[in-house]
């Protein structure tokens, strides 16, 4: 009797663990089902915001390109099918499937052989590889790359007036060299060398930096001399 006793709270305690591990796993299993409905319910409204977003960039095109008030537009065909899509990118995301034949507007050259085009009542963009060969497209491509150079030159002038000053800054972009440069005015005005040897004096350090045909001199990252 006394052997049953001394199990009798080891028994309990047994029960009592099993039914504790069993509430907890059921809370889990409940919190787990909740968080999975929660998850559905955010998917469903990130794809609602996905498709929201590519609305809007649709309407936003429409509205930049203001089709009736452009004049310069040009009309071809799909040589082979094609997709329209919202971006000027292999990336960019398909709006619509386009058939061999079909007629689109062209409205403007974009980048990367990408023409920004118009297809019923859709804009997008579409890849130079899809269109027929046309003089004018090749004329708005060259028209914007041009543009494209200026605002490069435009940009990069500016930028190393800042960095250097008119004086220093119209040397560079003339590709000059003169003693007293720096070594990154020197990479600025002619890029990277092809070699460079380099000579640690006791007090002063010696390189060599060769390009085609020219051999440059620094002592301490000054230009000291050249040899062509």
């Amino acid at each position: 009797m006394r052997y049953f006793s001394n199990l009798l709270p080891f028994t309990i305690l047994f029960w009592y663990v099993n039914i504790t591990q069993g509430q907890d796993i059921n809370q889990i299993d409940f919190k787990i089902d909740s968080l999975k409905q929660v998850e559905s319910t955010l998917k469903l409204q990130l794809q609602n915001i996905i498709n929201q977003i590519s609305e809007l960039n649709q309407k936003k095109l429409i509205l930049s390109t203001k089709i009736d008030t452009v004049k310069t537009t040009v009309e071809t065909k799909l040589r082979i099918n094609g997709k329209l899509k919202d971006a000027p990118s292999v990336f960019g995301k398909t709006i619509i499937d386009l058939k061999q034949g079909e007629k689109v507007i062209i409205i403007s050259y974009e980048q990367d052989d990408y023409y920004k085009v118009k297809s019923g009542d859709y804009i997008g963009f579409l890849s130079a590889m899809y269109l027929e060969p046309n003089p004018e497209l090749e004329k708005q491509k060259k028209s914007r790359e041009k543009k494209e150079q200026v605002k490069k030159e435009k940009e990069r002038k500016e930028y190393l007036i800042q960095k250097y000053g008119d004086r220093f800054a119209d040397k560079i972009l003339a590709k000059e060299i003169w003693i007293g440069m720096t070594k990154d005015m020197l990479i600025e005005s002619w890029g990277e060398p092809q070699k460079i040897n380099r000579t640690v004096l006791l007090d002063r350090i010696h390189e060599q930096w060769i390009y085609p045909n020219v051999y440059i001199y620094f002592e301490n990252d000054i230009l000291v001399s050249w040899q062509d």
